[in-house]
């Protein structure tokens, strides 16, 4: 064997060493359990495109508000969240996930309602109706989708995926 040869097997085995654990899965567990969270140890992925849109265009100060929404998989993005732009030829609905809505009338007023998606990976969320004191004009909105797998358990593993708009629909008096 050459030194190069060697060198290179030397570097392979450190970097499996420390890839690969040196303990079995139940002291993974145990560190868990030894008084952590479990929400320290989550993995996210960032592979739900979220899109939503009001049932109407425009809702009375003191009305309640309905608003649609779609999950599909894979995100918009790299699954890692590093901004990355993603296209795909093909998107697949998920289904079963928890999506809410945010809605904000002007600087002080904020609304949300939350649902799950079905079979389509579709959902209608009755936001509760913003106070007579919130101003008309324009209601921003933040839309986001999660679904959890393993829950309580270690590591937990997250699918998210997020979407804004500015403005998403007019609130009236």
């Amino acid at each position: 064997m050459n030194k190069r040869t060697s060198v290179v097997g030397l570097i392979a085995a450190a970097l499996l060493g420390g890839l690969l654990p040196a303990a079995p899965a139940q002291a993974a567990v145990a560190v868990c359990g030894g008084g952590r969270s479990a929400g320290v140890m989550a993995t996210t992925f960032y592979t739900f495109t979220v899109d939503a849109k009001p049932m109407k265009k425009s809702y009375a100060i003191g009305e309640k508000m309905k608003v649609a929404l779609s999950v599909k998989r894979p995100g918009r993005e790299d699954p890692l969240g590093e901004s990355q732009p993603l296209e795909s030829p093909q998107y697949m609905a998920a289904s079963d996930v928890e999506v809410s809505v945010s809605l904000y009338a002007g600087d002080y007023f904020y609304r949300y309602g939350i649902g799950k998606t079905d079979e389509n990976g579709e959902a209608t969320i009755t936001v509760p109706a913003f106070p007579k004191a919130a101003p008309a004009g324009p209601v921003r909105a933040a839309v986001a989708a999660r679904a959890y797998y393993n829950r309580g358990g270690c590591p937990d593993i997250e699918e998210v995926g997020y979407n804004q708009y500015d403005p998403f629909f007019v609130a009236t008096k």
